[in-house]
């Protein structure tokens, strides 16, 4: 897995304004956007904003894929809860037996009756 960009370690605001900033105005070089970035305490090379603005989708799919990662922790976890209310207290193979079961009936795709 290739390491991620230097720049993902900012603030997403500030990754967005960058990216607004040079849509807006194409012309700036990479040293005024080291010079932005170092206003707003940021230190980032010419080099890391050179890869992230020559690809910025693979941050963005990266940000994506922790959203995602999220998203699904916390699904299991609402599930967990469901299944620990209905199950018999200190009964572990049903509560899981029971989370999983909800789980995989959340995340599977609709079907039409």
């Amino acid at each position: 897995m290739p390491r991620p960009f230097l720049i993902d370690q900012l603030p997403s605001k500030v990754r967005t304004l960058l990216l607004a900033r040079c849509a807006e105005t194409p012309t700036p070089t990479l040293n005024d956007h080291v010079q932005w970035l170092a206003e707003r305490g940021h230190r980032v090379s010419r080099s890391a904003i050179a890869r992230y603005l020559a690809n910025p989708s693979a941050s963005a799919a990266a940000e994506h894929a922790d959203a995602t990662d999220t998203e699904a922790r916390a699904v299991r976890l609402g599930c967990l809860m469901v299944a620990a209310s209905h199950t018999s207290p200190g009964c572990t193979h049903d509560l899981i037996t029971t989370a999983t079961a909800l789980v995989n009936w959340v995340t599977q795709p609709e079907t039409q009756a």
